[in-house]
């Protein structure tokens, strides 16, 4: 339930209390996101980790056509 809520969580920034109701232990892996390593992770580490990962591609998006096409910034 967490993964699946989590995209509509984020997008509405209400990501942090989805997170509050699954504290305490370890939940499942993400189905849609691979990571290397140990994915025994907690509900406020996948957050963390979904948020980078969500601003890495948001970065990505802000660039300016030419850095995009020179592959620069």
């Amino acid at each position: 339930y967490y993964f699946t809520m989590m995209p509509y969580a984020m997008a509405l920034g209400v990501d942090t209390v989805l997170t509050r109701q699954f504290e305490g232990g370890k939940i499942n892996p993400c189905p849609y996101l691979e990571v290397q390593g140990n994915t025994d992770l907690t509900a406020k580490q996948w957050n963390d980790l979904l948020r980078r990962v969500l601003r890495g591609l948001d970065d990505r998006q802000r660039k300016l056509p030419w850095e995009k096409l020179f592959h620069r910034r």
